[in-house]
């Protein structure tokens, strides 16, 4: 099924690489894609796609940072955009995604039912996609120039108002309580207040139609996969190919 994806490169994670290695050899002879990092604790993969040139650099679990600078370092002088691919946790991938020259990493490894939209972490950014194929993270990246990349994904907008509402609520109730008590200083009030206004401004601004920076951007999307895909006519012809 991922070679007809046309997948361009993937990162085993630590169950994959507990297999036998008979068992490796055969899935490895048997893809159409590189397996990265298998053999060394970084592997470059360089690919064009969409008048870009883009490097993809596998990071095996556990390498140390100094190595994974050094690759980066390596790819800079030919590529428009840089792509980690990481198998671990946030900390891991943020740790990766905050080595300059690195533009976007991807995460795999993380035991998260549900997709998380991208997050920043230094001047790059981290994508998740949840966990056991249950979705795709769909990302249509726009490169102008040098420089860092700002997120435009209505998935990150949505997650970013759901998250000052709660706590718009929150606080709301919390100086609804404080204003009619006699114990709370003016003061800690007025303050609570100012925070309060602050939070429904970041609101507002969040609400309004976004305007159109000048410089890179990008916008994620996850696309759900329905439990009956596995069953689906096109899919098991897939299965039944590779099975044969």
């Amino acid at each position: 099924i991922l070679d007809h994806l046309k997948v361009d490169a993937g990162l085993p994670g630590r169950r994959d690489r507990a297999q036998p290695k008979e068992v490796l050899a055969r899935l490895q002879a048997e893809s159409e894609f590189p397996w990265l990092a298998m053999r060394s604790n970084t592997e470059i993969v360089r690919i064009e796609a969409g008048g870009l040139r883009v490097a993809i650099v596998g990071v095996r679990p556990g390498a140390a940072r100094d190595v994974v600078v050094t690759a980066v370092g390596i790819v800079q002088a030919k590529t428009d955009l840089t792509v980690a691919l990481v198998y671990g946790s946030r900390r891991d991938a943020n740790r990766i995604a905050a080595i300059e020259g690195v533009d976007f990493v991807v995460q795999g490894g993380l035991d998260e039912d549900a997709p998380l939209p991208p997050h920043r972490a230094g001047d790059a950014w981290v994508l998740h996609a949840g966990r056991q194929g249950q979705g795709l993270t769909v990302v249509d990246v726009y490169r102008k120039s040098d420089g860092a990349f700002t997120d435009l994904s209505e998935w990150s907008r949505a997650e970013r108002i759901q998250r000052l509402d709660s706590q718009i609520e929150g606080l709301s109730e919390k100086i609804s309580t404080w204003e009619k008590s006699k114990d709370v200083d003016p003061g800690d009030l007025r303050a609570q207040s100012d925070r309060l206004a602050r939070l429904k401004a970041q609101q507002e601004a969040l609400r309004a139609p976004p305007t159109l920076p000048q410089g890179n951007t990008f916008s994620a999307r996850w696309v759900e996969l329905s439990n009956e895909t596995p069953a689906d006519e096109e899919v098991t012809k897939l299965k039944i190919g590779r099975a044969s």
